[in-house]
């Protein structure tokens, strides 16, 4: 049986990392499928109108692209197949997105964000039996969009493990709202504030087990700045105790219990006050997690908060609450 082209619904491919894989087939056969009919169908994209576009500083821009292409399948004229042609849900990468195709005009609007990945976007056509060689449409960055730079990090090195500590960022171009501080190693990034397009106030935690040089980067929507060394010294910080689980009791009975943190270490003992429990069967599973079981006492037990916390050999943590009801 022929296929008429009223039956062909091409789809819109963009995306950035589908060119190699959409010009063999896109793992869904298509490049079989494309040699099993070379010799009587083909569907080529020509050109696609205007083919870049200067990514929005805010909001959003909306690009309206004409996509010419040649098509032969059985004897149908590229006019046949423009008359046939239907838009089906596309993605075209981070921050670009398709919508409004015209069957007719052979027109559609991609709509860029902030956010969009710059470079080019690969675009094909994928029908039901053929798929079209790719051109790429183009998001270039608006005059200011660079690149981020990182000059320095204050304190420049601090011992694993211990409780988190304020650093300071220097550079140029970091974007307020629009900053990250990257995670490397052992060392964890929180509570970034973009200050200026210069500064950045952040907090470090430093997980146990990873001492030594750790290159640090920030990232905005312009990219990635270059790396700046911060080194993490060894030596075991003071046990930081984040939540014990469940926390509360209400009958005098053996409950399984976890406590969550940084820097716990083996030997470490679990103190309660007032001391109205039986603790046992400690066990450190990681620098992060304690297991133990609490039993708390039948009789002589005060109702109320009880505090929690994890004891030497290296240091005495912060305490948590748990309730006996």
């Amino acid at each position: 049986m022929v296929l008429s082209s009223r039956a062909i619904a091409p789809l819109l491919v963009l995306s950035l990392t589908c060119l190699l894989p959409l010009l063999t087939g896109c793992g869904s056969g298509l490049s079989k499928l494309e040699t099993e009919q070379e010799q009587e169908s083909k569907l080529k994209l020509i050109s696609i109108s205007p083919n870049s576009i200067v990514r929005p500083a805010a909001g959003s821009a909306d690009a309206t692209v004409t996509i010419t292409f040649d098509y032969t399948y059985h004897g149908d004229t590229p006019a046949d197949v423009a008359d046939s042609l239907t838009a089906r849900a596309l993605v075209v990468g981070t921050g670009v997105t398709f919508s409004n195709f015209d069957r007719k005009t052979q027109k559609a609007i991609l709509t860029i964000t902030p956010n969009a990945t710059l470079g080019a976007h690969a675009i094909g056509i994928v029908t039901d039996n053929l798929n079209s060689n790719t051109l790429n449409f183009t998001v270039n960055p608006a005059p200011g969009d660079v690149a981020p730079t990182l000059s320095s990090i204050t304190p420049t090195s601090h011992s694993e493990g211990g409780n988190a500590f304020a650093v300071q960022l220097t550079g140029a171009n970091f974007v307020i709202g629009g900053t990250t501080v990257v995670d490397a190693g052992p060392i964890r990034a929180t509570n970034v504030q973009v200050v200026s397009t210069t500064q950045i106030n952040a907090v470090f935690t430093l997980l146990l087990g990873n001492p030594g040089p750790q290159d640090v980067i920030v990232r905005t929507r312009n990219g990635s700045s270059n790396p700046v060394t911060f080194t993490v010294t060894g030596g075991t910080g003071a046990p930081v105790l984040d939540s014990v689980t469940p926390n509360y009791f209400s009958d005098p009975y053996p409950r399984n219990m976890t406590l969550t943190g940084v820097n716990f270490v083996q030997g470490a003992v679990i103190t309660i006050s007032p001391a109205d429990f039986d603790v046992r069967n400690v066990h450190v599973v990681s620098p992060t997690e304690i297991t133990a079981v609490f039993d708390l006492f039948d009789t002589d037990h005060s109702p109320g908060p009880h505090t929690v916390k994890v004891t030497p050999p290296n240091g005495t943590s912060n305490t948590q609450v748990i309730t006996v009801l």
